[in-house]
């Protein structure tokens, strides 16, 4: 169990180097991180109640981005003393936190812009690994021509399109780790790969659907 409280009169550059420190254990880092928090929190929780008003957000939000800021610092470990001109580590190490919360405010409004526009991802997304099964006396004859020609596809290039056309919002890339995962999934392909199945097998798909219409059109004459 994290022992926070036997940090507490600990400088900021102790329990910044002891965080930092990769040698230590996980229980001090937990405890010392703790003890950050509790020392930092109030401050940047004000600083980010203004940011926020100013943007027009309330204090939902504003408790949210002080959260992810110090969750971002949690994971980075990556503060520096020397780069900051301040004249203590306490106003440096704040500073440094507010660059991050500023970041993760505008992060929140880009992410916010995106669910309204339908273009959010939240994580859940996978990887489409064989076509559906579909009942094939349920489906037209049109869809019945795309069907086979999806199955007609290598199965790396089923996989890719099912993902793509399963999760793809128009105006954004797949998420990063999905798009990692898919590249690992096919053997550690590179994404120039990836990007050479889809069009191989949105091509098939596109001439299949531009015969179905020029044989529909022959029988309307």
């Amino acid at each position: 169990m994290a022992n926070w409280e036997h940090y507490i009169k600990e400088s900021t550059e102790v329990l910044i180097h002891y965080f930092q420190d990769t040698t230590k254990s996980e229980e001090i880092h937990d405890s010392v991180f703790l003890t950050i928090m509790f020392r930092f929190r109030g401050t940047i929780l004000k600083a980010t109640e203004r940011i926020c008003k100013n943007r027009g957000f309330d204090i939902d939000v504003a408790i949210e981005i002080a959260e992810r800021t110090f969750k971002k610092y949690g994971k980075s470990k990556n503060f520096k003393s020397e780069e900051g001109n301040y004249t203590s580590i306490d106003k440096c190490f704040i500073a440094y936190l507010f660059k991050i919360a500023t970041n993760e405010l505008n992060d929140y409004y880009g992410e916010l812009i995106k669910k309204q526009n339908g273009q959010f991802y939240d994580g859940t997304e996978n990887i489409i690994t064989e076509v559906p099964q579909i009942d094939r006396k349920y489906l037209s004859p049109e869809d019945l021509i795309i069907h086979d020609t999806l199955l007609e596809l290598p199965y790396s290039h089923q996989v890719v399109y099912l993902t793509y056309k399963t999760h793809e919002k128009e105006g954004v890339n797949l998420p990063k780790k999905l798009r990692m995962d898919l590249r690992r999934y096919l053997g550690g392909v590179e994404q120039t790969t990836i990007r050479g199945y889809k069009k191989e097998a949105i091509d098939k798909i596109e001439n299949a659907k531009k015969i179905i219409n020029k044989l529909n059109s022959s029988y309307e004459q």
